[in-house]
């Protein structure tokens, strides 16, 4: 009977991380295609004279100054633990107090 709220904090648990991690991941990408528009000869590198505008520069300063997005591995555990770990909580008490009033009926 435990094992149910083991499996749900597990999916919960799963379930925010893989949010939290692709969600990052979907912004970085979608910054280095924007970025990839500025390439004019299409060599994977930015030259001086291709970021020349303000609009590439402020998307090199998002894509290369965001920390928050570089860190989402590990925000994303802590955030996910902190949210799972009481619903595993509170399903294994409701379970025990579950057994403990069918054994006394």
């Amino acid at each position: 009977m435990y094992w149910r709220s083991v499996w749900i904090s597990g999916l919960v648990f799963l379930g925010l991380y893989a949010f939290i991690v692709g969600f990052a991941a979907y912004q970085n990408i979608s910054l280095k295609m924007q970025l990839d528009q500025y390439d004019l000869n299409q060599n994977g590198f930015l030259d001086g004279f291709e970021c020349a505008d303000e609009a590439c520069k402020a998307l090199m300063r998002k894509l290369s100054h965001d920390t928050a997005r570089n860190f989402s591995v590990i925000t994303g555990v802590v955030f996910a633990a902190g949210v799972s770990i009481p619903i595993l909580l509170v399903g294994l008490l409701t379970e025990r107090l579950r057994s403990k009033n069918i054994k006394s009926d």
